[in-house]
């Protein structure tokens, strides 16, 4: 039996959805147990979980616990890896690292993007990533990213292999309580999302501005829930205010995942700014959706789905507002892409295909 430990930063939607996911997953020989890092103890938002959390909310208590613990795990899977004293953790020991697995986040290979390449952290995280990465067992990129491994690869070596990771959501939705001030907020109106975090990739007063003056009289609800910095929010939300008033709602309160996706369900438009593999909840639950979905055609996650038949717009070129209610029954066909492509089985045998290669190569 292969014992996998998964390890999860600061809460995010998408760690709920992967958690349930690996503990649902029906593969004979293979064990999952799930570590959550969480500075901001959100443990509440994993109440529905049916699976074996381990919670921790300091480096000073989930270092020696990994340290004790992690020999009794064959891989250990570190969904996105944000933790940079994480990474001198695995790297002061040989066995650990050797079982090490880096699961790819767009935001993990951002930091070029945050500081200068003379900044001593962005020096220091460089150095020591190199010299885990050649070491580590493996790396995941997104199935709808080919760059991301390339990017690793030239910036901090090779390990032993490098496999595609995709999670696995069906998107359903079912009304939810929500906060009554967004409740209101959504009732009434064409709301368009904007973004998916605080992340200054995002570009959210670019795309606030563009809503503003190509479909005036929108709404825009802006995920503003983890990520990014209390100064670049402040602008945001600024930005945002100043141009659309109370058709602006920043969303600050990281919801349940199900009461998130039903708001999301209950907007018409989304927009996407990244420029690099990010947001693939968001994409996907998008394009199950049929509605109209804008982003950088030209990123990893559209040029792949458009690739697969999906009908995405850039953002660059917004129609007008009497245009799009003529362009929005095109996007209905994405529901079919998004069933072709990415259903459970698709991921079910990636994932099988995934652990039967570590297995092979450990």
């Amino acid at each position: 039996m292969d014992k996998i430990l998964h390890v999860f930063g600061d809460t995010h939607h998408h760690n709920v959805s992967i958690i349930e996911y690996f503990a649902k997953l029906n593969l004979s020989g293979v064990q999952h147990r799930f570590l959550v890092f969480d500075r901001g103890r959100k443990n509440e938002l994993y109440v529905a979980v049916s699976a074996d959390v381990v919670f921790f909310s300091q480096n000073m208590d989930v270092f020696p616990w990994l340290r004790a613990h992690h020999h009794e795990f064959d891989e250990v899977l570190f969904h996105g890896f944000f933790n940079h004293v994480l990474w001198e953790l695995i790297l002061e020991d040989e066995a650990f690292c050797k079982k090490s697995n880096w699961l790819m986040f767009g935001g993990d290979l951002l930091m070029d993007l945050y500081f200068k390449e003379n900044d001593p952290l962005y020096m220091k995280t460089t150095e020591i990533r190199k010299q885990c990465v050649h070491k580590m067992h493996s790396i995941f990129s997104n199935i709808s990213s080919d760059t991301d491994e390339s990017i690793c690869v030239n910036r901090y070596g090779r390990p032993r292999v490098c496999l595609k990771y995709a999670y696995y959501d069906n998107y359903d939705v079912e009304p939810q309580p929500l906060p009554q001030a967004l409740s209101i907020f959504l009732q009434t109106g064409h709301v368009v999302v904007v973004g998916n975090s605080a992340d200054v990739t995002n570009r959210h007063k670019d795309l606030i501005t563009a809503v503003h003056e190509r479909w005036p009289g929108s709404k825009v609800l802006c995920p503003l829930t983890y990520s990014g910095n209390q100064q670049y929010i402040d602008e945001v939300v600024a930005h945002g205010r100043s141009l659309l008033g109370d058709r602006f709602y920043p969303l600050r309160e990281m919801l349940p995942k199900a009461a998130y996706f039903y708001a999301l369900s209950l907007c018409q438009i989304l927009l996407l700014g990244h420029q690099r593999q990010q947001a693939g909840h968001h994409w996907l639950f998008w394009l199950k959706s049929g509605k109209p979905l804008f982003g950088v055609c030209s990123a990893p996650i559209p040029a792949n789905l458009i690739a697969l038949g999906a009908k995405i717009i850039d953002i660059t070129e917004m129609p007008d507002a009497i245009t799009l209610a003529n362009l929005e029954a095109e996007f209905a066909t994405n529901y079919h892409v998004f069933e072709r492509n990415f259903s459970k089985q698709h991921i079910d045998l990636l994932w099988q295909r995934n652990f039967e290669t570590l297995h092979a190569t450990r």
